[in-house]
């Protein structure tokens, strides 16, 4: 098992969960990669790997307590030489050469289990490292920037004296503990183990008490539960080309599950496989099975690239190798959680797109070793922070749990939790279902007693309301006031009230039902509000068809139709209500955005188009407010035709200094007198239309003898 390491809150800007490996498993499933051809530097390169296992070798001890160790003589803690040692080693013509050195700084450069930035190693660094255990050399290399967020992380403190590198590196390793404080000011001696049971605490009641997704991640974790049983099927296909010893009889779902003799590690894993595996054995066995969405593009996209130098990205693969070959901290360990609670042996990790499509798959054989300690690590979590939460005698169903004072407070700390009541209240319905005989059936629908006692006393105000608001009437926003509101709602009252007659008038003859609510659960079964208001929609429909027709047969016992509202309430704007125009063309078609385009670059438009802007003879409007692009010179106006439909000037100045505005102009005899006009774009574009008219009208007149 990797070394146990703490962390609180990642730094600004880092928003992942920080992955955590030990420098023992570092070395030994670190991989040789390399560019070179030569294969003397191939060799050189393993033997300087193969150097250091001999010095990092993974701790084994019987009490896997999460502390720091300040015992500096561990044996298993890797190998410790002394300077004399070093000095031996490091001489010309000993064990370790230059090209060791080299080849070692490149090994020990991309470790990095704290996910910071690390500074170049130097000789004396080096030589420094293979005097120190495992806890001291997974941090030495760090910056100094790096090694203060650590300690914020941890809330370590020094109660005096220079925050120096080597300082802060002992005290993180637990080399040294002497000069600490932690972050109420209470001094720490020497020979002090430090433990951080609040930050264990705030980890386990922040994932106890998950916020409500909503939008689109909602959608996503939504498609990635509906994905599960397709990927289940798709990888069974696969399995069977790719492990034709394997037959798998069946498939089964399992709800949320505790292992026996001991309660607190709780799983719900997605599916049980009953296998037959011809490479173990022929006798049917058990594996468990997780299934894993990429719904996103950034998700899938980002495991092709993990998966990209994979010969095969479907594999079998040992405990051992879990941490190379699967990306994701979170599904590691999620996978390592049902083979400890199920009591599994194998494991199926298979990944795919939102289309179901298998990216990846990894079969998981986990060793007894694994599961033992992984089972020591939950429960010395459960002693540290959740020893309250499971007494040794259970109390009654009727008595209320204590929650700790510490663990209070720092549960009000926790937005998620929604205070205290809700913390309390969740405790004491876990514990009285924890008496319910097992297995305990969906609890999708628990709700408070409170709840459920209005629920089942409640008049029904409440439930026509609810009828009500799934059915709402859209009112059209021009219409909307206070009495189309009130009519509405009265009207849906009454529909209401329509809708309880017809589920009566739609039951069986005896009404005998069990109770109040199995006759209505049968009579929403039967009829629904919605399928109510279409029913009476249709009949009423009918009913004023058939009215209509008596009335254009002129029966005088026809009622006739009520008035309609003499005024219509429109928002005003300015202080004045709008009026429709009734002028202006009317197309076949829908008009386009940019026909003028098309006409200004002699381009085919549609005919109707073409003949509308022809014989436009002008009709201007001025928009109140905004201006538009003009069609013509793709300046701004707030001139519109409603003749031709288009935006085009018709007031021009002329900026000093600009002959890309030179204004043209044009003359006309008014009272005998010679004036000058501007001829801007609205009469440019209708100069064509004008001079039609106007040679129409003098033909005319001259037939008339006019």
């Amino acid at each position: 098992m990797p070394n146990v390491v703490e962390d609180e809150d990642p730094p600004d800007g880092q928003s992942d969960l920080v992955e955590m490996q030990s420098l023992a498993d570092f070395i030994s499933s670190y991989n040789l990669v390399t560019n070179e051809d030569d294969p003397e530097f191939i060799v050189g390169y393993q033997s300087a790997l193969d150097k250091l296992k001999e010095f990092v070798v993974p701790l084994v001890v019987e009490d896997t307590s999460i502390v720091l160790d300040n015992d500096e003589n561990v044996s298993a803690d890797g190998k410790v030489l002394s300077e004399e040692e070093v000095d031996t080693a490091f001489a010309r013509g000993g064990s370790w050469s230059a090209s060791d050195k080299q080849q070692v700084k490149k090994i020990l450069a991309p470790f990095n289990p704290h996910n910071l930035d690390m500074k170049r190693i130097s000789n004396a660094m080096l030589k420094e490292w293979l005097q120190r255990p495992n806890a001291y050399r997974e941090i030495m290399f760090y910056t100094s920037e790096s090694l203060k967020t650590m300690m914020q992380r941890k809330k370590m403190a020094f109660a005096s004296g220079r925050m120096t590198m080597s300082r802060m590196v002992e005290a993180l390793s637990g080399t040294t503990l002497a000069g600490l404080e932690t972050d109420d000011g209470d001094g720490v001696a020497a020979d002090t183990v430090i433990t951080s049971a609040e930050a264990v605490k705030r980890a386990i009641l922040e994932k106890s008490f998950l916020p409500h997704q909503k939008g689109s991640k909602r959608e996503h974790c939504s498609l990635g539960h509906s994905l599960e049983t397709p990927i289940v099927r798709r990888w069974i296909e696969v399995a069977d080309e790719i492990f034709p010893n394997l037959e798998v009889n069946g498939v089964y779902t399992c709800g949320l599950a505790a292992k026996k003799g001991a309660v607190y590690a709780k799983d719900s894993i997605d599916f049980i496989l009953a296998v037959e595996d011809g490479d173990t054995g022929s006798f049917p066995k058990l594996w468990g099975f997780e299934a894993k969405g990429r719904v996103t593009a950034t998700t899938a996209a980002a495991e092709e690239r993990q998966i990209s130098s994979y010969r095969n990205p479907h594999i079998r693969i040992t405990d051992e190798r879990m941490f190379g070959d699967i990306h994701d901290v979170g599904e590691r360990f999620q996978v390592l959680q049902h083979a400890f609670v199920h009591d599994l042996d194998t494991v199926v990790l298979a990944i795919s797109d939102s289309q179901s499509e298998l990216l990846q798959s990894a079969v998981i054989d986990f060793s007894e070793n694994t599961k033992f300690h992984f089972g020591r690590v939950l429960q010395d979590l459960k002693d540290l922070a959740l020893s309250w939460a499971y007494p040794d005698v259970l109390p009654g169903r009727d008595e209320v749990l204590k929650i700790p004072e510490e663990t209070l407070a720092l549960g009000e700390t926790i937005l998620n939790i929604n205070g205290m009541e809700t913390f309390q209240g969740h405790l004491n319905l876990w514990h009285a279902l924890s008496q319910m005989p097992a297995p305990i059936p969906s609890c999708l629908r628990i709700i408070p007693s409170i709840y459920a006692f209005w629920n089942a006393v409640k008049g029904g105000s409440d439930t026509a309301t609810k009828l009500m608001d799934d059915c709402l009437i859209q009112i059209p926003k021009h219409h909307m006031n206070t009495e189309s509101v009130a009519i509405s709602r009265c009207f849906m009252i009454l529909m209401v009230l329509n809708h309880r007659l017809m589920q009566i008038f739609s039951a069986r003859e005896d009404l005998k039902y069990p109770s109040l609510k199995h006759y209505r659960e049968a009579a929403s079964r039967r009829l629904t509000f919605h399928s109510s208001l279409l029913a009476s929609a249709d009949h009423f429909r009918k009913r004023m068809k058939r009215l209509e027709t008596l009335r254009q047969e002129g029966n005088p016992s026809t009622p006739r139709p009520l008035p309609a509202r003499r005024t219509i309430r429109r928002p005003a704007i300015d202080g004045v209500v709008p009026e429709p125009t009734t002028f202006g063309t009317c197309l076949p078609i829908k008009t386009p955005s940019k026909f003028h385009v098309a006409i200004r670059n002699d381009k085919a438009v549609p005919a109707c188009i073409q003949t509308m802007v022809d014989q436009c003879q002008g009709i201007p409007m001025k928009k109140l407010k905004g201006q538009k692009t003009c069609a013509t010179c793709s300046s701004k106006t707030a001139w519109f035709c409603a003749g031709c439909k288009r935006w085009l000037c018709v007031d021009k100045r002329q900026l000093k200094g600009d002959s890309a505005t030179k204004i043209d102009l044009y003359t006309h005899i008014v009272s005998g007198e010679e004036m000058h006009f501007l001829n801007v774009c609205y009469h440019k574009a209708h100069t064509i239309a004008w001079e039609r008219s106007s040679s129409a009208s003098a033909a005319a007149n001259k037939e008339n003898g006019w």
